[in-house]
C-alpha cells in the first residue's frame, strides 16, 4: 500500500506548478532542483490505523524548456491501533522516476508535453504467529506494487490555459502468506482528464481534474469495481510576497477515490480505503533567491470498505527545496 493517504503524500506539490504562469529558468542550459520532505498523519475513528510518519527526497533536472527528469524516494511508517487489527506496523518503501519532453508542433499556440512516470515499492508488515493445523505458524505479509503513468498535456504560450489527459496502470501483488482466502492481487486503471485556466492577470490559477478509476478485483475492496471523484485546485500568487509568502493553494476533492495515483504530488494511494472528501491548504515561501519552503495542512474523510466503517484524518506536510 503506498503512502496511506492524505490528500498529498510525501512528495512534491510545488512541482505541479507546470501549469502556472512562471518559467523554470536557471543559469546555463540546466535547471537543477532538489528537496527533502516529511509528512505526519493522525487518524481519527479508524478501526485500524493510528498514525503515519513519512520522509522522502527528490532530485530534478530540467534542460532548458525541452526536457525534465525526476528521481525520488519515500519511506512511510504506519502504526496500527492494536495487534488484533493488523499483523504489525507497516514499513513502506517507494522509488519513482519521471521524464517529460516538450514539443512545438506546427502552428500550435503552445507546447505539447509528453510525460511518463514509473513507481516501484512494497509495503512490509511485521511477522506474527497464528494457531492452526498442525500447529502454530509464522505469517509474513508483503504487498508489492508497480505503477506506469503516462500523460499528454498542453499549455498555451500565454500560460493562461491548460489541458492534460493522464492514464495510470497499477499492479498490486500480494507476496506473503496470509490467512485471508480472498484473492489478494489487483490491477487498477485510472484516467484523469484535466483542465485549468488563469485569471486576475495570471495571479490566480483554477484547475479541475476528474479521477475515473476501475478495479479488476472487487473482492479486495468489498465488491467495488469503479470509483469517480472531482478535484478542484485554486492557487493565488502574491505580488509583494508578504513575509516571503509566494503562493497559497486550496485543494478540494469530492466523490470517491480508491487506489488513486496523484501525478501532482507523485503519490500512489494503496490501502483499500475509500477517500470520500479532502480539504487542504498549502503555502509556499521563498527563502532567499534559491530556497523554498512548502507547508500544508489538510483534513480527509474515508470509508474502510473492508470493515464498512467511516473515519477521518488530519495531515501536516513540509517540503524544503533548493535550486541552482
Amino acid at each position: 500500500m503506498k503512502f496511506n493517504k492524505p490528500g498529498r503524500s510525501v512528495i512534491f506539490t510545488a512541482l505541479c506548478l507546470l501549469a502556472s504562469n512562471r518559467v523554470l529558468a536557471g543559469e546555463g542550459d540546466w535547471y537543477i532542483n532538489a528537496g527533502v520532505e516529511g509528512v505526519y498523519i493522525n487518524y481519527n475513528g479508524s478501526p485500524r490505523y493510528e498514525s503515519l510518519l513519512g520522509i522522502g527526497g527528490f532530485f530534478q533536472a530540467d534542460y532548458l524548456e525541452r526536457a525534465s527528469f525526476i528521481v525520488g524516494y519515500n519511506h512511510n511508517y504506519r502504526t496500527y491501533q492494536s495487534a488484533a487489527s493488523a499483523p504489525g506496523d507497516m514499513n513502506e518503501n517507494v522509488f519513482f522516476v519521471s521524464g517529460k519532453g516538450n514539443f512545438h508542433p506546427g502552428d500550435w499556440p503552445g507546447p505539447l508535453s509528453v510525460r511518463l512516470d514509473g513507481y516501484s515499492g512494497s509495503d512490509k508488515y511485521g511477522s506474527f504467529e497464528v494457531a492452526g493445523i498442525p500447529g502454530r505458524r509464522t505469517v509474513n505479509m508483503v504487498d508489492d506494487f508497480t505503477v506506469i503513468s503516462p500523460m499528454v498535456s498542453y499549455l498555451n504560450y500565454a500560460r493562461t490555459f491548460y489541458l492534460d489527459l493522464g492514464y495510470s496502470y497499477s499492479s498490486y501483488r500480494f507476496g506473503g502468506t496470509s490467512l485471508i482466502t480472498l484473492p489478494q492481487d489487483i490491477d487498477v486503471s485510472q484516467w484523469t482528464p484535466t483542465v485549468g485556466f488563469a485569471f486576475n492577470q495570471s495571479r490566480d490559477w483554477l484547475r479541475f481534474r476528474a479521477y475515473l478509476i476501475n478495479l479488476s478485483n472487487s473482492d479486495r475492496v468489498n465488491g467495488r469495481d469503479s470509483t469517480s471523484a472531482l478535484e478542484t485546485k485554486w492557487t493565488h500568487w502574491f505580488v509583494d510576497t508578504p513575509g516571503g509568502l509566494d503562493s497559497l493553494t486550496l485543494n478540494l476533492l469530492l466523490g470517491e477515490r480508491i487506489y488513486a495515483v496523484d501525478s501532482d504530488s507523485y503519490t500512489v494511494y494503496s490501502t483499500p480505503d475509500m477517500q470520500k472528501s479532502l480539504l487542504a491548504i498549502d503555502g509556499e515561501w521563498m527563502l532567499g533567491e534559491n530556497a523554498r519552503l512548502l507547508a500544508e495542512v489538510g483534513y480527509t474523510k474515508y470509508e474502510d470498505v473492508v470493515l464498512a466503517e467511516d473515519y477521518n484524518s488530519t495531515h501536516f506536510y513540509l517540503q524544503w527545496s533548493y535550486n541552482w
